[in-house]
């Protein structure tokens, strides 16, 4: 056996935890006089291809086929490479190496989440994982490995310093795929401590990696935010509170040496830590006899596999070292003048504006970028997994969104099961939206609300609304209609957006005919429409209420005494004459056949949305069948299609001259929105269109909406299935002609 190649160079960067475990592996092979061909994962990532098969007929026919051919055996650094499907090229090459009959020998590894490669792990000559977390995984999974400590501990660490921390608490660097958490802990310690700046990667890392040790030794405490600085202190024998990481290898570390030191996830605990590390310090003594007693364990099976003496690894001559030094002589190190000072600050600025960056590609709701490039959890963030789910969701792809919102129910169960409810309507899994609202440990909870009505359970669905916490406060202050009933003066509440007061104003006829004073708390903006359909009522401004009226109810909380009186079309709007007047003749000058308002949906494109929006272009089959009718776009995103008039008014707040618009069409066609229902309480012929499974609660079984009767809901039960729902309005429209 005279050569081996060498995956997994890491040394090639400036880290002083890359080049102490590459010092370790390469001087303990040259003290075997064996000839090491090194490639960094630069020089052979392209080996991966998406898939094994394709990755091993690149392999077969690239120059590196013919380098394994002709080694001895391949030795794999496995450090931090492997996890989360990363580091794929690795296994592809050592299955193809397997494949040809070459002994390969996988070292000093964390392994976690890597799918479709077991068969490939349980074929090496030799598989060592640095940390319990990563046995644990493999060993459920029925794979042999070997537990040993990261190689770092086999480097030669010099006794002498190059910096002196005159006992101050360091504080390393940080992997950017932890930023979310580590950034937040590191600006808490700068402020409320006295600190030094020693990040592992750094351009000194050449000159400096031997003394760290030594170097460590004259600091207070080291936190720890890089796996192998809690090596490093520990060697020293320094008290230490590591961070959590981008994979399960510091939890897999501190489990390995069987002792409880801290981790600390959250600015609020660096302090109880940081003085329990203090108090601590015979804990990390032990520590570092776990590290020394773990030591020289990497080839142990190479050894065994090629018949070498167990003591060669000792065998670190001056030809050694020097070999060691003609590896790195071109990976050399710079200066600058307030190196370290400087490189915390421009750290804290680049993990500042990269976390402003990824939270602004949420909040623009770029789903697809953030998908592609920020979606893979490394560390369990409750931040971090919530917009990585809203990003699947957001790109259609449910089984993740699904896996990632149940992954934050132990971080922020409220939100992870507001939006699995959400999850579960679009994909028609309506029982299990149950038994997430059973979760959330509420009297009230809208999703429990929407089951009762999608099973068609009415009366249970609104004796469920006195749960809500509005609805519970106004019983406590003894105000609400439910303890009053036989009152002749009433003050109704309307609830949520315009939509959804229009929708409630179904109550309005039973109100004026079981009350005789009837005050109505709603927008602004429909006052005057209410206003010109029950001209008796009295108006308040909701922005204007005061909330101390003697017997008040939520709008929705009636459907509980006056539902079942809403089967016929009943108009609770009425529109200005003279904006009618106006529009009219504006339409009518375009010499159309007929005038139909069209809408694309809701201009908030959040992913539980995803049913209300459609884009413009889903309407062209229509418009290509229809050419001789007048479109005119009722709602705010814009068509853009020469096909569509845009009225040049404020839809948002101009709603006059919406309703006025409205109301010279023949018919509507719309997703769910406000407009719905505004339509629906104008009377109007409404085609509803939808996809998924979100609103069909709010339909009978011939498709009429169950409180606007004039509306028809047209739905395709795929989700993303935009374009076929528009088909079907064809036959819709033809029955509307």
């Amino acid at each position: 056996m005279s050569s081996i190649i060498y995956l997994n160079y890491t040394a090639i960067d400036p880290h002083i935890g890359c080049i102490g475990v590459c010092y370790a592996h390469l001087t303990s092979l040259f003290s075997r006089n064996i000839v090491v061909e090194t490639y960094s994962n630069s020089q052979i990532k392209q080996y991966w291809k998406g898939d094994r098969p394709s990755s091993l007929e690149y392999i077969q026919n690239s120059a590196i086929a013919n380098r394994l051919y002709a080694c001895d055996g391949i030795v794999i650094n496995g450090e931090g490479t492997l996890h989360h499907n990363r580091g794929l090229f690795l296994l592809a090459i050592a299955e193809y190496a397997i494949n040809i009959g070459k002994p390969v020998f996988l070292i000093n590894a964390t392994i976690q989440e890597i799918d479709g490669f077991d068969d490939v792990f349980g074929r090496f000559t030799d598989l060592a994982v640095r940390e319990f977390a990563s046995y644990d995984y493999l060993r459920r999974k029925g794979i042999e490995c070997r537990l040993t400590v990261d190689s770092i501990v086999n480097a030669d660490f010099s006794n002498d310093t190059n910096m002196d921390f005159n006992s101050k608490i360091v504080v390393n660097d940080w992997h950017p795929h932890v930023e979310s958490v580590v950034y937040p802990i590191v600006s808490k310690v700068q402020a409320d401590y006295d600190v030094l700046y020693y990040p592992l990667q750094n351009n000194k890392a050449y000159e400096s990696w031997q003394h760290t040790v030594a170097n460590y030794q004259t600091a207070e405490l080291i936190i720890a935010p890089r796996y192998h600085s809690i090596y490093l202190s520990g060697l020293a024998g320094k008290p230490f509170v590591a961070l959590p990481s981008n994979s399960h290898k510091v939890e897999g570390i501190i489990k390995s040496s069987g002792l409880p030191l801290p981790i600390c996830s959250h600015p609020r605990d660096l302090e109880g830590f940081i003085n329990q590390a203090l108090k601590s310090r015979r804990l990390y003594e032990e520590f570092k006899e776990f590290l020394e007693e773990s030591k020289n364990k990497d080839f142990e099976v190479f050894d065994n596999y090629y018949g070498l003496p167990l003591e060669s690894y000792i065998l670190k001559s001056t030809r050694v070292i020097n070999q060691w030094h003609e590896k790195i002589a071109n990976h050399h190190s710079i200066s600058e003048s307030n190196f370290y000072k400087d490189l915390l600050r421009k750290d804290m600025l680049l993990s500042k504006n990269s976390l402003a960056v990824k939270n602004d590609v949420i909040k623009n709701r770029l789903y697809t970028i953030y998908y592609k490039k920020y979606s893979t959890i490394f560390i369990k963030d409750s931040n971090l997994i919530f917009n990585s789910a809203l990003a699947a969701y957001g790109v259609r792809d449910f089984v993740a969104s699904e896996k990632l919102f149940q992954l934050l129910i132990d971080l922020n169960a409220k939100l992870a099961y507001k939006y699995l409810e959400y999850l579960y309507m679009d994909l028609d899994r309506y029982p299990e939206i149950l038994d997430a609202a059973s979760k959330n440990m509420d009297d009230w909870n809208q999703a429990k609300y929407i089951y009762l009505l999608h099973s068609h359970k009415m009366q249970e669905a609104w004796e469920l609304l006195h749960f809500r916490p509005f609805s519970k406060n106004l019983i406590e202050k003894g105000s609400h209609y439910s303890l009053h009933l036989d009152t002749q003066k009433i003050t109704v509440i309307m609830e949520g957006g315009i939509g959804d007061q229009v929708k409630q104003s179904l109550v309005f006829k039973p109100l004026s005919e079981n009350f005789f004073e009837i005050s109505i708390v709603c927008d602004a903006r429909l006052i005057a429409p209410f206003k010109r359909v029950n001209p008796n009522f009295s108006y308040i401004d909701q922005n204007d209420f005061l909330n101390d009226h003697c017997v008040m109810v939520p709008a929705q909380d009636l459907f509980r005494y006056f539902r079942h009186d809403l089967e016929d079309i009943y108009l609770t709007l009425k529109v200005d004459k003279n904006l009618k007047e106006y529009w009219s003749t504006l339409f009518n000058s375009f010499g159309k056949s007929k005038i139909i308002g069209v809408c694309t949906g809701t201009e908030i494109s959040t992913p539980e949305r995803i049913a209300n929006i459609f884009s413009a272009k889903n309407y062209n089959k229509i418009f290509e069948v229809y050419n001789d009718f007048l479109y005119v776009n009722i709602g705010i995103p814009k068509f853009n299609n020469i096909n569509v008039y845009e009225p040049k008014i404020d839809k948002k707040n101009d709603i006059e001259n919406v309703l006025s618009i409205i109301e010279c069409c023949d018919f509507i066609i719309t997703p769910p929105n406000s407009l719905l229902d505004i339509c629906g309480g104008l009377g109007k012929n409404v085609i509803a269109i939808s996809t998924g499974n979100k609103f069909i609660w709010r339909f009978d079984k011939d498709y009429h909406d169950i409180y606007h009767k004039n509306t028809k809901w047209v739905v395709t039960k795929t989700v993303d299935k935009k374009t076929i729902t528009i088909h079907k309005c064809i036959s819709i429209i033809e029955t509307m002609l």
